[in-house]
């Protein structure tokens, strides 16, 4: 709805402005055309004052006329390309724009001088018809073939509005933005023109479209200087609060709404009405934004007012509802509803208000626990009561939507009394809306209840050719397809068996299947009636179906993919064992099945996720061998290289070299996402044989591919922080360098990338971790380095994304830099600064660097805790250093004996210093 109300505005917006536009052409053409005639006598002359006369006035269709007459009676005028130029502007304003086009064109070559204004009439004929496409190459070529006309500003601005009708938004952008474009030249010298501020608005508007919000804000705000109307200031800052709420900058809309509504008080004409609702519709996302609920919900109930365009007053009570409900209000949703058509009875949406008010009461009914509903069938009458007044108001538009809801009360009041005549009532209401609707789901779903309702009622054969329209009828409507399928197939397999009609059951299960053909993963897990909701609740509820399939159908040829749906339901289950011997009894069974490669990649991959290593090794391993053009052959590879990653050691060079295979293989796919990460794999063995020079060519040529091949890969920041940890473990891995700092440098610049071209990557507060450490590592060289690692440790600390483990490393090391800053300080600075360190390993021991729910790192508080106690001790801060020591005694029990003597050391050293020194 808000995407819909959003594409009004905007429409509404373009259509004041281009009737406006529009007028003050057609003025000015028709003064210039005065001053052509000025002096002209006798009865041409007269003939064409009559006619302008008449045009001036706005009386097109007699000026038309009159137009005509002129040519015909005076064809050798040198007047005449005038004349036909204002006839087509009659025509024009009279909405007759195929007959414009005509004359412009058919008079084009006679046009002498005003062949551009010929030229941009057809654009603006092209524009009004809705030819986008037609009216923006004629607008261009006004701007080509006239460089010099004063329609040059409104050509290049109607290019770019025709560009952005098209959807073309970055064409837009290049339209309006490039400094040597037409427009941006055309304005030049008359930046407050209407036009100028106009083009400049529908720059920020294809800015938003781009989702490019900052460049957007900037030119709304340099749009600020200008010399704006009322009006025109309030589109601006209604699309600066647009773009800053698209930005999250809720803070920054709210305020730019709140002068925005300041802003109405200045604007008096016509327009200010619905100027005033798009404000408080914007008012109320903001605030939707901002979790202020109620707020929104006072914000969108000033659009409830008699005199707000429809569209708007539809969208709030939308809203106001949805609100509500998301506060699991749903009384008091019904209340306000309610409310207001008990205070409203004669507004025009009293209908959709009775419509939203019993669809709440049956969200309100469904709400309950199914085994509390027998009790509350008032809920489901106080609805059906709504939708009843609205059917009973003829000829309205909610009409049919009220009888499927309707249809909806009386099946439920049906199956929760066992009342026959209220599925029969039922059955009606879903009838009337399936011929009602227009093709929609919604047609679907009340074809699909009409023949639930028949196969209630034992009328098998109308059931089945009501479900067979919603099975095969809807393929092109994706929730249909889906949500409805499944269940109407399996309503058919139903209806036939009871029919007798064996050859429709078979045909509804081959269709099944066709639907669901092994492949993707995802799809060959789905079971045959997965998707028949509230039917078949489990897979052992399938397996029983599929049971009395095969005894009414013994001899169907579907029968070997009704087995392997079997095998499919254990793997819904997650048990795997038994899929993979159902897979190994099936392969058994059919050897020269055509579906045998791909149950054989399906046992394997059943075995292996049964934890039966050893048998899947050999299954992918063969079938690498047998089916190697086989669709599922790479990704059978990619398991069997995986499987040598695993086993580590001497395998990483095996590992290697079947990851290469993958993206390698000529009879392969290639440069899909599977190659790419066969490529990171292969790297990381060549790292961990400790082939670092091979492991960086991986990174570096997988890095490349990614930029020019696939940029939004979520491979490529992983493949950045892999290049830059291989540089830090293996320094001779930089290219021409053998320094270490070099490499480190190198590091930080890769790394680099990953905090500022993907801050909201996981790797990203990772990535600020390693910088730290690299940083840490140069300060033994140059001293300066430990700020720049306190600095990155403290935006790995920070982060949002980073998680307990990131955290505390960084707690650790930033800690550890303290350190050593404190060993180049002052007394004092040294004593501040090892405090300082202190508390950041007690953070970690204490877990006060935990979030809620959190789970703390045991080697990093181990770690925090040696660290802390040998600074503690070395602080001379006993009782601290104690308590580090016994919690040592926990958490490194191998270590006893050496925590132990520290205790005693503590013990020793307490009995020696007075109470108060300790």
């Amino acid at each position: 709805m808000r995407r819909n109300v959003k594409e009004f505005l905007c429409a509404r917006l373009w259509l004041i402005y281009r009737q406006r536009w529009i007028v003050t052409l057609v003025v000015a053409g028709s003064l210039s055309l005065i001053v052509c005639l000025h002096g002209a006598s006798g009865a041409e002359g007269r003939a064409y004052d009559v006619a302008r006369n008449v045009f001036y006035s706005g009386s097109y269709e007699l000026a038309e006329k009159e137009f005509a007459d002129f040519i015909k009676d005076h064809p050798a005028s040198d007047k005449i390309p005038e004349v036909v130029l204002l006839q087509a502007q009659c025509r024009y304003q009279l909405k007759k724009f195929d007959d414009a086009l005509a004359l412009l064109r058919a008079r084009l070559v006679n046009a002498g001088k005003l062949a551009d204004q010929y030229r941009y009439w057809i654009a603006e004929s092209l524009f009004r018809k809705s030819d986008y496409a037609g009216a923006a190459t004629a607008f261009a070529q006004v701007l080509s073939d006239f460089p010099g006309s004063s329609r040059r500003l409104d050509a290049s601005l109607g290019e770019a509005y025709a560009r952005f009708k098209l959807g073309d938004q970055q064409r837009t952008v290049d339209l309006l933005g490039q400094p040597n474009g037409a427009f941006q030249q055309a304005v030049e010298n008359q930046i407050d023109d209407e036009r100028a501020i106009r083009g400049h608005l529908l720059l920020g508007e294809a800015y938003l479209g781009l989702k490019q919000f900052q460049k957007g804000e900037e030119t709304m705000t340099r749009l600020g200087g200008r010399n704006l109307s009322p009006e025109l200031n309030w589109q601006r800052l209604y699309l600066l609060a647009r773009l800053q709420l698209a930005q999250q900058q809720i803070d920054g809309a709210l305020q730019t709404v709140t002068n925005l509504l300041s802003q109405l008080s200045t604007i008096t004409n016509a327009a200010a009405l619905n100027l005033q609702a798009d404000a408080a519709a914007l008012q109320g996302e903001v605030f939707e934004q901002k979790g202020m609920a109620e707020s929104a919900v006072q914000a969108y109930e000033r659009n409830l007012n008699t005199n707000v365009p429809s569209a708007r007053r539809q969208q709030a009570l939308q809203q106001i509802v949805k609100l509500t409900l998301a506060q699991n209000k749903i009384g008091e949703a019904s209340k306000r509803l309610e409310s207001f058509v008990a205070q409203n009875p004669k507004d025009s949406m009293l209908d959709l208000l009775r419509l939203t008010l019993g669809e709440v009461r049956l969200k309100e009914y469904y709400a309950l626990p199914a085994a509390t509903r027998r009790n509350a069938t008032n809920l489901l009458h106080q609805a059906r009561t709504q939708f009843e007044q609205i059917i009973a108001n003829t000829n309205n538009q909610f009409a049919a939507k009220a009888q499927v809801d309707r249809g909806w009360c009386l099946w439920e009041e049906g199956q929760t009394g066992g009342s026959t005549n209220r599925i029969t009532d039922s059955l009606i209401a879903f009838q009337a809306a399936a011929e009602q609707l227009p093709r929609s789901e919604e047609q679907a779903v009340a074809r699909f209840k009409l023949a639930d309702c028949q196969l209630n009622l034992a009328s098998y054969a109308y059931a089945l050719s009501n479900y067979w329209l919603v099975a095969t009828n809807y393929a092109d409507l994706p929730g249909v397809q889906s949500e409805m399928v499944g269940l109407a197939l399996y309503q058919i397999v139903h209806a036939s068996i009871q029919l007798g009609d064996l050859g429709s059951a078979d045909q509804a299960v081959q269709k099944i299947l066709a639907d669901y053909p092994p492949g993707d993963s995802n799809d060959r897990s789905l079971l045959l009636y997965g998707q028949a909701k509230g039917h078949l609740n489990s897979p052992e509820e399938a397996r029983q179906f599929f049971d009395r399939f095969i005894e009414k159908l013994p001899n169907s040829p579907e029968l070997p993919k009704v087995e392997l749906a079997v095998a499919r339901t254990y793997e819904l289950e997650g048990n795997w064992r038994m899929a993979a011997d159902l897979y190994a009894h099936w392969l058994a069974k059919h050897a020269d099945h055509v579906l045998r490669p791909d149950v054989e990649f399906d046992c394997a991959r059943a075995n292996d996720l049964a934890g039966n290593e050893r048998n899947a090794f050999q299954l992918f391993t063969n079938f690498v061998a047998q089916f190697p053009t086989n669709q599922f052959a790479p990704r059978a590879q990619f398991w069997v290289a995986t499987h040598f990653y695993r086993l580590g050691g001497t395998n990483y060079v095996k590992a290697e070299e079947n990851f290469q295979k993958i993206y390698q293989n000529a009879n392969w796919p290639q440069q899909t996402e599977l190659c790419f990460q066969a490529m990171m794999m292969a790297g990381r063995a060549a790292s961990k044989r400790q082939g670092y020079n091979d492991a960086v060519n991986y990174f570096t040529n997988l890095i490349d591919k990614l930029i020019n091949l696939n940029p939004s890969s979520p491979l490529l920041p992983k493949a950045y922080f892999a290049l830059a940890d291989t540089y830090i473990v293996y320094p001779e891995a930089v290219p021409g360098s053998l320094n270490p700092v070099n490499s480190f440098k190198e590091a930080i610049s890769v790394l680099d990338k990953i905090t500022r071209e993907y801050p909201t990557n996981a790797l990203a507060p990772l990535a600020w971790g390693r910088m730290g450490d690299c940083y840490f590592q140069m300060a033994s060289v140059d001293a300066n380095n430990y700020e720049k690692a306190v600095s990155a440790y403290t935006q790995a600390l920070t982060n949002n994304l980073a998680d307990v483990s990131c955290r505390s490393i960084a707690e650790v090391h930033l800690a550890q830099v303290l350190e050593k800053q404190a060993g180049l300080a002052s007394a004092t600075g040294r004593t501040n600064l090892l405090a300082e360190a202190l508390r950041h390993y007690l953070y970690v021991v204490e877990g006060k660097n935990l979030s809620e729910n959190e789970v703390a790192d045991p080697f990093w508080v181990k770690e925090a805790a040696v660290a802390a106690a040998r600074l503690a001790e070395d602080q001379k801060r006993w009782n601290v250093a104690t308590k580090l020591y016994l919690q040592l005694k926990e958490l490194l029990p191998s270590l006893r004996k050496t925590w132990e003597l520290q205790l005693e050391k503590m013990e020793r050293i307490g009995s020696q210093i007075e109470p108060a020194d300790n």
